[in-house]
């Protein structure tokens, strides 16, 4: 199935349950090159490099959240050079400084390819300049960063101090006047006379300010008094994970809020099952706790009660660097540098450990692959006599791990869309990184279960040419494996995960938050995958996807 997400893609990714997506291939828009909407948040259009990859992080820290543990992305990117114009764009729709007049439907067509913008040199850049755009982002992905919505760390410090001090973390009960039931909640907020500290608090986190006492109230004093106080369970949830390790006097009562904060949000989905009296437990306990806690008290804290996770992520592993070789590329018009014939892919995951199917994408093995040394040099061949008697045929294999340079060239494609990915290029990203079978309960990919050969002969690592002269007829074999090759034959495939009843009868989900022409979600759906694909501009939904997939089911939210 595919779903097609019409949106900004640092929003919608939001729409998409956690830990749901097995492999994410996108390609998005690169900085100050096309412009493809008249949307103001398209990225690509920002006025620097840094802000460009600000962008790709912060949604890319979105790709996280619902990306498995095991999961893997790859993505695509070209460089840029300072200065000049931007090229095309694919939003023709002519300006002052365009011939070409309006294009139909806000696309262009053969006749309008869109005009060209002129662009600034970036600061801290010279005209001409090769900007480095792709190993800045993956430098960027690569760093450890903050996925709260309060980036600068004085104001979580500010915050956090100010709740110890003139702020409340405490529980509420109430009958609802609608039922009759009782009600249970936490309140966070700060209470002061000062406006302008509230006019900051709410700055730093947006919430209510209301007016709260007025002269001769009693325990407010004879001052006007105010109050910022933060609403709804999961922005509060939220707070409390930014505020928590700063907190000094209230921590206790920012634990324990976060876990209640946490049973309102799963409220409705644990209503109606055998736990919704534990949670109405866990709450009446929260309640008395937080009032306990308030008053001086010591309370102990339940092992129900997690921690808030912290809100710093390790940044992404960066396993490998692909060069997309062009065989087709582009011409340019210059004289003064080589024409650029490729771009990047990155290979990123979360974890050490993930899923990879290298048996999906091995690549034909050459005649000779298993030797290693002086002999592999050009234009060195080794006499038949020193490969242990045996033919080419005999001492290689039929594939071999797929190397990082891949030759793929570009793809004709008729549709109004300039930058549109090879089918080839998105193939092997989407068979290694998942599986056409999944466990129906947790998503995990099933697993191909290979049966190895006997190990071939070879030569001995670190072995010189010399030795070969010396010991002519008994060349030694790998010492403990390290040079040996084996034939590898697939079996089947089996569950990836501990889980029962797994029939394998769910798909790999693919996401694409930069879906443009559709590229990802077509290969997906050709090899039973599930696809997922978020654009921006409307019209590359009715005008590309839904008709490059072969009229496959659409599932379309608005």
């Amino acid at each position: 199935m595919i779903t097609t997400l019409h949106g900004d893609c640092r929003e919608r990714l939001a729409d998409l349950p956690e830990r749901s997506v097995q492999c994410v291939a996108t390609s998005p828009p690169y900085y100050g090159l096309r412009k493809y909407s008249d949307d103001e948040r398209e990225i690509g259009q920002e006025a620097t490099p840094a802000a460009y990859v600000a962008a790709l992080v912060e949604v890319f820290s979105g790709v996280r959240r619902v990306l498995r543990d095991d999961g893997v992305v790859w993505l695509n990117l070209g460089d840029s050079y300072a200065g000049g114009k931007m090229g095309r764009s694919d939003y023709g729709t002519g300006d002052q400084t365009s011939t070409l007049g309006p294009s139909r439907n806000g696309l262009p067509n053969n006749n309008n390819p869109g005009y060209a913008i002129a662009r600034d040199v970036p600061p801290g850049f010279k005209p001409k300049d090769l900007l480095g755009i792709p190993w800045m982002v993956a430098r960027a992905l690569q760093e450890p960063y903050y996925t709260g919505r309060i980036a600068r760390e004085i104001d979580r410090v500010w915050l956090a101090a100010m709740i110890d001090a003139e702020g409340s973390i405490c529980g509420f009960t109430h009958d609802r006047k609608d039922d009759g039931r009782t009600r249970t909640g936490v309140h966070v907020q700060i209470t002061n006379s000062s406006t302008a500290l509230l006019d900051k608090a709410n700055a730093i986190w947006a919430a209510s300010r209301s007016e709260h006492g007025r002269p001769g109230d009693g325990h407010l004093g004879l001052a006007e008094t105010w109050r910022w106080i933060a609403h709804g369970a999961g922005n509060k949830a939220q707070l409390m994970r930014e505020l928590y390790p700063y907190l000094v006097v209230k921590q206790k009562q920012a634990l324990i809020a976060y876990n209640v904060f946490m049973l309102i949000v799963d409220a409705k989905r644990l209503m109606h099952t055998s736990r919704a009296q534990e949670v109405r437990e866990k709450r009446a306990w929260a309640m008395s706790a937080l009032s306990r806690l308030n008053h001086g008290e010591h309370v102990d804290i339940p092992t129900w009660c997690v921690e808030p996770p912290s809100m710093h992520e390790p940044g992404w592993y960066l396993r490998s660097d692909i060069i997309w070789s062009k065989p087709n590329c582009m011409p340019e018009s210059v004289t003064d540098r080589p024409t650029r014939s490729h771009e990047y892919v990155f290979l990123l995951t979360k974890n050490p450990r993930y899923f990879y199917d290298a048996a999906a994408v091995a690549e034909p093995a050459t005649n000779g692959e298993r030797f290693h040394g002086a002999y592999d040099k050009p234009g060195i061949t080794r006499p038949t006599a020193q490969r242990n008697g045996r033919s080419d045929a005999e001492n290689t294999t039929t594939t071999r791990n797929r190397r990082t340079v891949w030759s793929i060239a570009t793809q004709p494609y008729s549709g109004a869309h300039y930058a549109t990915m090879p089918e080839a290029l998105i193939e092997p990203c989407i068979l290694a990184g998942s599986s056409a079978r999944a466990c129906e309960h947790c998503g995990a990919a099933w697993v191909r279960v290979v049966e190895k050969g006997p190990e071939k002969e070879g030569i001995e690592r670190g072995k010189h040419p010399s030795a070969w002269r010396a010991n002519m007829q008994s060349p030694q074999r790998s010492a403990n494996g390290g040079l040996g090759t084996r034939d590898i034959t697939t079996l089947g495939f089996a569950p990836g995960c501990a889980c029962t009843d797994n029939t394998g009868s769910a798909a790999s989900v693919v996401l694409d938050p930069f879906a443009g022409s559709g590229t990802v979600c077509r290969v997906a759906a050709r090899f039973q995958r599930n696809a997922i694909g978020i654009e921006l501009n409307q019209a590359y939904i009715d005008e590309h996807i839904e008709k490059r997939t072969n009229g496959a089911q659409i599932e379309m939210f608005v």
